[in-house]
């Protein structure tokens, strides 16, 4: 399991005595963390009962019908997300609200741009990044749109963002909303959006209009990814990571921050000699784990079969204790620069998945990955990985002994990854076998990252952060809390 990029799971195991204290009832008694599960009420985030606000920013003082000044707070439970409210249509999207009872869905192209609104029409450039809004001109939108126009707009947007969250054209999905609200009069607001937006009032039925996207299921499902994606890219980005180890292939990096109780992450970038749907192949099918990795049986699948978000569980024994290793993963490709970025979090909300209950003497360590793979592009061949891996060890390690534990294993880490991807594009073998048979259609789709990429200039180390957040038009929602859960 250690030889795909995946969180060294063994880390945890270090704190495996000390985890037991956290269960009050006795040895064997009730857990006072469920893993696994988002709406854990004993974590101090992620709890059922927080409530998510949406800002808008309003056009000037005056806002028709809801008469508060400069920008007004709309809430929305977390707990309704992904949840069907009854005011919109159905959402058709294989996402995170699938359950592990309905009919899965074939990954498809990345939908069309739907019928013109107003004067413009939607386009979309041959990378698939989904063209600018056009409603009118400048002059017919002094004042707010016309009779009905609002609602046409918001009933095109929902349409399309149906489409493309079927095979969880997340990025794209969020263009569509933003350029939808900014054509309604409410540029997306966010954390850093400093100043007071200007432009004119919109009217009644503009204001109507963008309450409704913003309260509507669609909307909600894109922003919770959306903010998930945002979180994941800030864990690449830190200064404190010290080198602890490097050679010609990459180099392995470690940060233990002061007070950070029991947690500690590090950072490995390495190159490796692969395309990208080979990259990926060695972790998504999972009927080829015991091939690679004998000790595990073949992980179990939970919910819908997709290649951009699935959830799985590999369970085995140490000692008296059984170890399920149980995560969520969220992949979300970049058609304007050509990347693939992965969210791996071992604690999520169901979402109509059926998540195993834990049982006795099982241990589910806590942790959170984010693997960036980022296509050279430029003409080279390969891939770039950069991988930071969040861990709760349950107990605080002294930076010395992390020190030595991970000099050890950084020079595997790296070549195991890399003797995985070699297994994947040799003719012949089972994963190039699943990438040719491509039953699902993601290994097309990542094939199209490479080639975005293949027409940017090369990327060779770790890119700035403008590379992965320089997106023209953002929702901006504040980002998941990546760090382990408080336990009270």
């Amino acid at each position: 399991w250690l030889k795909n990029p995946r969180p060294p799971y063994f880390l945890a195991l270090a704190g495996l005595a000390i985890d037991l204290r956290q269960q009050p009832k006795g040895l064997f008694g009730a857990q006072s963390r469920k893993m696994g599960q988002g709406n854990s009420c004993s974590c101090k985030h992620g709890s059922a009962d927080d409530t998510e606000i949406i800002h808008v920013r309003r056009g000037s003082p005056k806002v028709g019908s809801l008469g508060v000044p400069s920008s007004v707070w709309l809430e929305a439970s977390s707990a309704d997300r992904f949840g069907d409210d009854g005011a919109d249509p159905p959402s058709e999207a294989a996402s995170a609200s699938a359950s592990a009872g309905e009919p899965e869905c074939e990954p498809d192209e990345v939908a069309p741009p739907g019928p013109a609104v107003g004067k413009g029409a939607d386009t979309a450039a041959p990378n698939g990044e989904v063209g600018a809004w056009q409603v009118g001109g400048a002059e017919e939108n002094e004042g707010g749109l016309a009779e009905g126009g609002g609602e046409e707009i918001v009933d095109a947007a929902l349409v399309k963002v149906d489409q493309l969250m079927k095979d969880l054209s997340i990025l794209e999905a969020e263009t569509v909303l933003a350029q939808a609200l900014d054509t309604l009069g409410f540029p997306p607001a966010g954390p850093e959006d400093k100043a007071p937006a200007t432009g004119p009032t919109p009217s009644a039925a503009a204001t109507a209009a963008a309450e409704r996207l913003v309260a509507s299921k669609q909307y909600k499902e894109v922003e919770e990814l959306v903010a998930q994606y945002d979180a994941t890219v800030e864990m690449l980005f830190n200064d404190d990571f010290q080198l602890l180890y490097e050679n010609e292939f990459g180099r392995f990096e470690i940060r233990q921050p002061a007070g950070s109780g029991t947690w500690f992450e590090y950072r490995m970038t390495v190159n490796v000699d692969a395309p990208l749907p080979e990259c990926l192949s060695t972790v998504q099918e999972l009927e080829l784990v015991p091939m690679a990795q004998p000790m595990f049986g073949e992980p179990m699948r939970i919910g819908p079969e997709s290649g951009w978000l699935s959830t799985q569980m590999t369970s085995f024994k140490v000692l008296l204790f059984k170890i399920d290793l149980l995560f969520e993963t969220l992949r979300v490709r970049d058609r304007r620069s050509g990347f693939c970025l992965e969210s791996i979090r071992s604690t999520f909300p169901a979402n109509g998945r059926h998540v195993p209950e834990k049982q006795p003497r099982s241990i589910r360590p806590w942790c959170y990955t984010a693997n960036c793979w980022v296509p050279h592009g430029g003409g080279k061949s390969g891939t770039l990985l950069v991988q930071v891996t969040r861990v709760d060890a349950t107990m605080h390690l002294p930076q010395f002994v992390l020190n030595a534990v991970l000099r050890q294993v950084a020079g595997s880490f790296m070549k195991d990854l890399r003797a995985s991807a070699d297994k994947a594009v040799q003719d012949g073998s089972p994963w190039a076998e699943k990438v040719a048979e491509d039953k699902l259609g993601f290994y097309q789709d990542l094939k199209k990252v490479d080639d975005i990429a293949a027409e940017r200039a090369e990327v060779s180390k770790m890119p700035e952060r403008a590379f992965f957040e320089d997106r023209p038009w953002r929702l901006r929602p504040k980002p998941h809390d990546t760090h382990p859960p408080v336990i009270t």
